[in-house]
């Protein structure tokens, strides 16, 4: 049984590799980079995905095709270079080279992305020469992008090294639009947050979104016509970062703060920079959302929490949290993104030094549980395993849709509710009970 006692704290570790996992085995991920660099690739219509590996891994090729009527089906633009062992053993260059040539003849993409796997990591191929060769003499963009699992636990770096990938089909542009490109954003509907209506409502033209249900590489191109990156999500900050070198664009981090006072902030600086004043709803909306944090303080203060797997940005939420009175004792997390240090210094100079595990990992972290004495589990976790133990789980889901002081609005109510109304199931789980209970779930 693992012992608190063996468990680092937030001030012991600077990187994810200072923390231990709770078990000889860790859970490596739900998905692997090859997935996340497909989210991305599906949503820019005229480019061709190239997955070169063994049989085991470009079967991914075929449910992308399957599953993605934007990837066009089994004739689109999802293709694989299915490796042999001769191939393994000798390399593939000869093999690619006339694989990426028929393609193109085939399908004249715009632009071809060449998505490694594990295998061809290993083997040490220089798919990037080969790319790099090949783009002269076909004339349009081919690009690398390494996807190999042993080196990550999840599909995020696949989606990051996509993006940042795009960087280099970005080219400079002669005049620049008073609008904004929104780089990262993953979670639910974009067009329904209150950002979105926000720059609807002051005439703020969105010149691109990447990740897109559907753009062009032209349109990716173009890029750098924009005069703003917008960033909602840290999967993009490396691409924000190369346009701002390459073209001067400057980006503002706009991730789904919980914080009023990082909303105002990000909203203020963006429109700072297009020059435009700052309206007085947002002024409202901000003394609203103070309001909200203070009267919230009174039910929450002294509460404490276990942070499991959540979509918003760890430590600015757990920040956050901090400053509505609660205290953090565990958190589990897949990283210790630089970009959050600020967060992380706000929570250890509250007086907090929590435990720190690795995510994904929930049973080994069980008997720890009637050690730490929790107020709230915030995560996925069996519920009915919770409340038995007296705490109550919490589950942001909705809240992570949410972009603006909606979402500080929103988390908040959800921990006002919960502890008012303390060992309730979560909504999303009851759905789940019930549909079970009536014969929702079917067995084949």
């Amino acid at each position: 049984m693992v012992k608190l006692e063996s468990l680092k704290t937030l001030s012991q570790v600077e990187s994810i590799k200072d923390v231990k996992p709770l078990a000889k085995t860790v859970f490596p991920g739900a998905h692997c980079p090859l997935f996340g660099s497909a989210l991305i690739l599906k949503g820019v219509t005229d480019a061709l995905m190239i997955v070169i590996g063994t049989d085991e891994c470009t079967y991914y090729t075929k449910k992308f095709s399957l599953g993605y009527d934007s990837f066009g089906g089994m004739d689109g633009r999802c293709v694989s270079l299915v490796l042999d062992q001769h191939d393994v053993t000798f390399g593939c260059a000869k093999k690619l080279e006339a694989g990426i040539r028929q393609m193109y003849q085939e399908r004249k993409p715009s632009a071809i992305f060449l998505v490694t796997t594990c295998v061809v990591e290993i083997t040490g191929d220089d798919v990037d020469s080969i790319g790099d060769v090949l783009s002269d003499e076909l004339g349009i963009p081919i690009v690398t992008v390494h996807t190999e699992h042993f080196r990550c636990e999840s599909h995020m770096q696949g989606m990051e090294r996509v993006l940042t990938a795009c960087a280099e089909l970005m080219e400079p542009c002669d005049e620049q639009v008073n609008g904004i490109n929104i780089l990262g954003h993953r979670f639910g509907e974009l067009e329904k947050t209150e950002f979105i209506h926000v720059l609807q409502d002051h005439d703020i033209h969105i010149h691109m979104k990447l990740p897109s249900d559907e753009c062009t590489v032209a349109d990716v191109a173009n890029a750098s016509a924009a005069k703003v990156n917008v960033v909602t999500n840290a999967i993009a900050l490396p691409l924000a970062k190369k346009m701002q070198t390459r073209f001067g664009i400057p980006y503002i981090e706009f991730y789904n703060f919980c914080s009023p006072d990082a909303v105002y902030h990000a909203y203020k600086d963006l429109f700072d920079y297009l020059g435009k004043p700052f309206p007085e709803e947002l002024e409202e909306k901000y003394q609203h959302a103070l309001k909200t944090v203070s009267e919230a303080k009174k039910t929450l203060d002294g509460k404490s929490f276990i942070y499991g797997n959540t979509t918003l940005p760890i430590f600015e939420c757990i920040a956050f949290l901090v400053s509505l009175g609660m205290r953090p004792l565990l958190v589990q997390t897949k990283e210790i993104p630089e970009e959050q240090q600020c967060y992380i210094e706000q929570i250890q100079s509250a007086g907090y030094d929590p435990y720190i595990t690795k995510s994904a990992n929930i049973t080994p972290l069980q008997p720890l549980y009637d050690i730490l004495k929790p107020t709230f589990y915030i995560g996925h976790e069996n519920p009915m395993n919770l409340i038995k133990k007296g705490i109550t789980q919490l589950t942001l889901d909705k809240a992570a849709k949410k972009l603006g002081f909606e979402l500080t609005e929103e988390v908040v109510s959800v921990f006002v509710n919960a502890a008012s109304a303390p060992n309730q199931i979560p909504e999303s789980m009851r759905a789940m009970m019930e549909m079970m209970k009536q014969g929702g779930v079917k067995r084949g």
